[in-house]
């Protein structure tokens, strides 16, 4: 992650200007890296490729609980399912588009980064 991103808007320079690193129960869960082009100012977050499959395992077990529920109980209010998989969805959103910021802004190749310097 070392190397500077291509902003999707201005084809600048995008640098990361702060990481964090994610602790769960002082156990190491990913880093998040957040962005900023120096020419137009475009804002974004990435993370490591292990905290994005991490939230989402996190995520699908609620999920995965909730529709094998369903089958056990054929009368499941539905306002309890989309009480208890409305969290696990939001997650699920928040890191898919982490994914397409990454893949929007993608890093240069250290030629690309030499030809500018």
């Amino acid at each position: 992650m070392n190397s500077p991103r291509i902003c999707v808007s201005c084809q600048g320079t995008v640098r990361v200007t702060k990481v964090i690193e994610h602790l769960t129960n002082h156990i190491p869960s990913g880093t998040s890296f957040l962005h900023k082009c120096s020419s137009c100012g475009l804002e974004f977050t990435t993370e490591s490729t292990g905290r994005k499959w991490l939230l989402l395992v996190v995520a699908a077990l609620p999920l995965a609980f909730l529709v094998g529920l369903s089958f056990l109980l054929t009368s499941m209010p539905l306002v309890l399912m989309a009480v208890m998989g409305f969290p696990s969805l939001l997650i699920i959103g928040r890191t898919a588009k982490r994914w397409l910021d990454e893949h929007r802004n993608p890093a240069r190749t250290r030629q690309q980064a030499a030809s500018t310097m």
